[in-house]
Formats: structure tokens, C-alpha cells, sequence
């Protein structure tokens, strides 16, 4: 069709607005998208890297308190404190053997030693080869002018010094190959209470920095670096940097990344981003300040490590950040040249139908142009709705799509994982919500009250662990079948083992021999009154009487707000009652809680 300059106007007053608006809004959209799935990919890790570098710190600060508790159990051990008061060599061997089974047993320690009040070791218990081994006397050395010594015998009863970590040296040349070192010192006092000199464990750091590799690493794609306070790396991931304050090298964090080294905070995890990646970070305080301290610690720690930290450091390069997103990247872009082909298209063949009469029937056509533009507007919103939602639907499979097609990567897998779990539980909640408002069909079939134990602890193993936690199960042999369904009774034993799990914790905040869980399985009753009976009992915080009747109710739930839904119990009632069977809670305040489960056998 020839069209004249008028109609060529108009043909592109027609096409422009066409395909330009729904390219733009598209490009909003998709920029948008992206942002936020690249946002959410950041957060992701910054999430799992402070978790992890909390747990990091936790560790460290453990170990440290474990040592620092041995060192003090064995100045005042009893052999020990009879030998400081009346010292003999038959009274040396027996602290020398039990030195020698403390050393062998933790693997940790380099030197124990006990070094009297002017300075010379009077005992010496060497960790070589996985062997303890007995200095003889005439190879004990005076220490009257080591730092150690000194800063730790002037401290009162009760007190403990800590050295900085560097490197062992030995003939005023480090130790090779290299040996990370912590000092930790007492001073000891005999039976009438006089100081009779100090004990020093010399404490192989190396292990403790490989736990903190390997927890940082096992789940992140970042690069640790661990720093004194001066920024003097401990450990990176190029061994050369490391130590730098031993070999007169200015191999120092703050000196590689200045700008991060200003951002990082005196506490807590925390991040920040330049052109080099995300860095998050956390300063590791190993030892609490004198006087900080619980009081039913019994001691205080000073010395020039006494109030000062490590910095942990994840780093997550840029390209590796870049890397992660790029097939989202791909997609978006694709697709918005698909579409962008599709509303060029559309918007030339639509201009052109409305110019196709324009010589001929000018008038009419102003007028059929001006009806077609109201009517597209109406069609293309209808359509930019059409196409839009499709991509917006792809954009929430990504996460199934990405597992699908990039190579496997453990870091990667878990944050796909954890996506699309997330979203599982929102999706489960709704599920329980429908469940309890209407009946489903379910598959019910023969099965062994075994099959529904395992898959449960299993999936809770690794919370029960870190919590303390032990599983007694005790299941009867030769239990006789019953019918159900198996994902159904799964989760009945998951709620109750959750519930369990927070009543043990919120009696016991710490480590105890009563964090159990007793899981039992029987038979009951005969004939036709025969039943399977399952059992879950903590030694929890149990159930105040007047609250036992209301446990399965939809909604109620004894835990505090914000922690409990309310569905769990009332899930489980409604599936043991679709099972034709019974559940019970017995409970008493600060002892335990006991539900039990009957159900039917399956007939012969």
C-alpha cells in the first residue's frame, strides 16, 4: 500500500505507541523479576553465611571453654594438689600418666607443663606422634623469662591467661613444619593455699582453624578468611598470605580490602559489597572480658588475648555472584527478544490495517482509526495480561528449572533446595487448613508401624543432634500390620517428635542427660480388641492439667507466639480418627508428657 506523507504520520502515531508500550512495560517488568530474584539470591547467602559464621563462633568459643575447664580440673586435681604441697618423684609419674591420658585422649595439645614459682619446669608431658612422652628432668628448661610465665603468676587463684594465636617457635626459629599455638595458663596453689608456680597447656590451634574451614565451606561458595586483630591473616585461601606477623610480611586484610576493613562493625555478623563481591563478616570473641563472665564459671581470663577477637570473613567473588544468576539472566533476556519480536509484528500488521484504506476513504479511515486505537488499547491490555502472566508463572519453576539444568554444585543445590522448601511450607500450611475443613481420598494399604519411624528421624536427626538430644526407640518384634497411610502417619510422628523436641529445650537450655526422647512400639489387648500402641515420652516441660483438654483444638497451642500454629495436634487427631484409631496425652508440670496411639490391626 503507497501511503502519502499524512498517512505515513499517522501509520507511525500508530505503530510507535504500539509496540513501544508494551516493550516498555515488559522491560519493567523483567527488570524488576530480576532484580528481585538476584536480591533474593544475595540474601540467600548473606543468610547462610551469617549462620554459618555464628556457628563458627559458637564452636570456637566452646572449645575454648572446654579447655579452659580442663586446665583449671586438672590444677586442682588431687594427685596434683598432694604433689604441690609434698612433692615426690612417685607422686611426678602419677601426674605424669595422667597428663599422658588427658593428652592422648583430646589429640589437641602440644605441651602440658608445670613450672614452679622461679620460672623452672618441673614437670613436662610432650604430645609426639600420637604418643604422650615424659620429659625427663635433666631435659627441663628454665622459663623464668618467658611472657607466658610471667603474666600468668602474678594472677590470683581462680584466674586464666591466654597468649595470642601465632606460631610455635623453639631455638627463637619457627617451628616447620608450622604449628598454630594458643597458650592457656594457671596459677597453682597447694593444700595451705600457697602459689607454688603455674600450669600451661600449649593448644595445637591447627585443628580448631580446619573445623572452621570445613563448616564454612561445606555449604557456602564463598572464600573464608579468618584475621587477628591487626588483620594479619590466620588462614586464607592462598597459604602464602597466612601468618604474615611471624615472617615480616605486611600480608594483611586491611590492606587488601580497606574499604571492607573500615565497614566491619566491633560485633555481631554483618556485610558489605564492592566491586570485588559480598563480603560478610563476623567478629569472633573466643573468650568473654574479665569479669564478663557468668559467675558459675568460677574464673576470669586475662593476658594480651583477654577482650580481643578474631574476624571471620566469607567472601563471595563477583563473578561467582555473577555466575549463579547468569541462566535467569539468559531466560529474561531471551524471552524479552521473543516478545519484543512478537509486539513489533503485531504492531506493524495492526498500523497497517488501519491505514490500508487511507487514500481511498481518508475520512472514514481517521474515523475507524480512532475507533481501532480504543478497541486495541482494550485487546492489548487483555493481551499484555495474557502474555505476561505466562512468563510471570515460569519465573516461580525457575528454582526446579535451574536444579534441572546447571551442573551440580552442592551450594547451589542447597539454596535451590531451600527455595523450593520454603515454599513448601507455606504451600503445607494451606494444605493442613484444607485438610482439617474436608475429607480426602487417601491411599490406605498394609504396613509395619517400623516404616513410619525411620523417615521422620531422619529428617529431624540433624535439629535433635545440635540440640542434644537422644532418640530411644524400642519397637517389639514380630508387630502385626495395620492400615494406613504411610505419609499421613509420617507426619503424625514429625509433630509429636517437634513437640517433644521444644519441651526438652525450653526445660533445658543446655546439654542434659534428660534430653531424651522415648519412642516405643507394642501390641495390646487380644482378639479383636488387639491394637498397635505407639508411644512418644520427653522428660520436657510438660502440660499444665488445665490446658491437656484443649490441646486438639484447631488453633490452641501451648507454645508462645509466633513458634506454634496450633495444627499440629489437631492435624494428628484427624488422621489417628481417619485410621479408626485413639490418641491420648498423659502429662505432668516440669516432668514429662507421654502421647499415645492405638490403632487397629489389620484383619487377617
Amino acid at each position: 500500500m503507497k501511503m502519502d506523507d499524512s498517512a505515513r504520520n499517522d501509520f507511525r502515531k500508530i505503530f510507535y505507541p504500539l509496540f513501544a508500550i508494551p516493550s516498555i512495560v515488559t522491560i519493567i517488568i523483567f527488570v524488576l523479576l530480576f532484580q528481585t530474584q538476584y536480591q533474593r539470591h544475595l540474601s540467600d547467602i548473606k543468610s547462610q553465611s551469617t549462620g554459618a559464621l555464628l556457628s563458627v563462633e559458637n564452636s570456637v568459643s566452646i572449645e575454648f571453654d572446654a579447655v579452659i575447664a580442663e586446665l583449671i580440673a586438672l590444677s586442682r586435681n588431687h594427685s596434683f594438689q598432694v604433689y604441690l604441697t609434698t612433692p615426690s618423684d612417685e607422686k611426678i609419674k602419677q601426674i605424669e600418666h595422667d597428663w599422658s591420658v588427658l593428652m592422648e585422649s583430646r589429640k589437641v595439645f602440644d605441651q602440658i607443663r608445670f613450672i614452679d614459682h622461679s620460672g623452672l619446669e618441673k614437670i613436662r608431658v610432650n604430645y609426639l606422634a600420637g604418643k604422650a612422652l615424659a620429659i625427663p628432668r635433666q631435659k627441663l628448661q628454665d622459663k623464668s623469662d618467658r611472657y607466658y610465665f610471667t603474666d600468668t603468676y602474678r594472677l590470683d587463684s581462680g584466674s586464666v591467661f591466654v597468649s595470642p594465636l601465632d606460631l610455635n617457635v623453639e631455638n627463637g626459629r619457627i617451628e616447620e613444619p608450622i604449628k598454630p599455638m594458643i597458650r592457656f595458663g594457671i596459677p597453682v596453689f597447694d593444700q595451705k593455699n600457697r602459689k607454688r608456680g603455674i600450669v600451661v597447656f600449649n593448644y595445637l590451634a591447627e585443628r580448631l582453624i580446619d573445623q572452621i574451614r570445613s563448616d564454612t565451606q561445606r555449604s557456602l561458595s564463598g572464600h573464608l578468611m579468618l584475621m587477628n586483630r591487626e588483620g594479619f591473616y590466620l588462614s586464607h585461601p592462598n597459604s602464602a598470605k597466612e601468618w604474615g606477623f611471624m615472617y615480616d610480611r605486611d600480608d594483611r586484610f586491611n590492606k587488601d580490602f580497606p574499604d571492607i576493613w573500615d565497614d566491619m562493625g566491633q560485633g555481631g555478623a554483618d556485610f558489605s559489597r564492592n566491586d570485588q563481591g559480598l563480603f560478610v563478616y563476623s567478629k569472633i570473641a573466643p573468650i568473654s572480658p574479665a569479669g564478663n563472665r557468668d559467675e558459675s564459671s568460677h574464673r576470669n581470663v586475662t593476658g594480651p588475648y583477654s577482650g580481643y577477637s578474631w574476624y571471620a570473613v566469607l567472601h563471595t567473588p563477583e563473578d561467582l555472584l555473577s555466575a549463579s544468576v547468569s541462566y535467569v539472566e539468559n531466560v529474561f533476556i531471551t524471552l524479552g527478544v521473543v516478545l519484543a519480536l512478537l509486539y513489533f509484528s503485531g504492531a506493524w500488521f495492526l498500523a497497517r490495517a488501519f491505514c490500508r484504506n487511507w487514500i481511498e476513504r481518508k475520512k472514514m479511515l481517521d474515523q475507524r482509526i480512532r475507533d481501532a486505537q480504543m478497541a486495541s488499547i482494550g485487546e492489548l491490555a487483555t493481551g499484555v495480561a495474557h502474555e505476561i502472566n505466562n512468563p510471570i508463572n515460569g519465573v516461580i519453576n525457575y528454582a526446579q528449572i535451574l536444579k534441572n539444568r546447571l551442573p551440580e554444585d552442592e551450594s547451589t543445590d542447597k539454596m535451590l533446595n531451600g527455595i523450593m522448601y520454603e515454599g513448601g511450607r507455606v504451600a503445607k500450611i494451606v494444605s493442613n487448613l484444607l485438610s482439617l475443613s474436608r475429607q480426602e481420598a487417601q491411599e490406605f494399604k498394609p504396613l509395619q508401624i517400623e516404616e513410619i519411624i525411620s523417615a521422620p528421624l531422619q529428617l529431624l536427626e540433624r535439629q535433635l543432634e545440635q540440640d542434644g538430644i537422644t532418640v530411644d526407640v524400642s519397637i517389639e518384634s514380630d508387630l502385626p500390620e495395620v492400615q494406613g497411610n504411610v505419609q499421613q502417619l509420617e507426619q503424625i510422628l514429625i509433630n509429636l517428635i517437634s513437640n517433644a523436641r521444644h519441651a526438652l529445650n525450653a526445660k533445658y537450655a543446655t546439654d542434659d542427660p534428660g534430653k531424651v526422647i522415648r519412642i516405643e512400639a507394642s501390641c495390646t489387648g487380644e482378639g479383636s480388641a488387639k491394637k498397635v500402641q505407639l508411644s512418644v515420652m520427653d522428660q520436657g516441660c510438660g502440660i499444665p492439667a488445665g490446658k491437656i483438654n484443649k490441646i486438639f483444638n484447631v488453633f490452641y497451642t501451648t507454645k508462645p507466639a509466633g513458634i506454634g500454629t496450633g495444627l499440629g495436634l489437631s492435624m494428628s487427631y484427624d488422621i489417628v480418627k481417619k485410621h479408626g484409631g485413639t490418641i491420648s496425652v498423659e502429662s505432668e508440670v516440669g516432668d514429662y508428657t507421654k502421647v499415645v496411639i492405638e490403632f487397629p490391626v489389620l484383619k487377617e
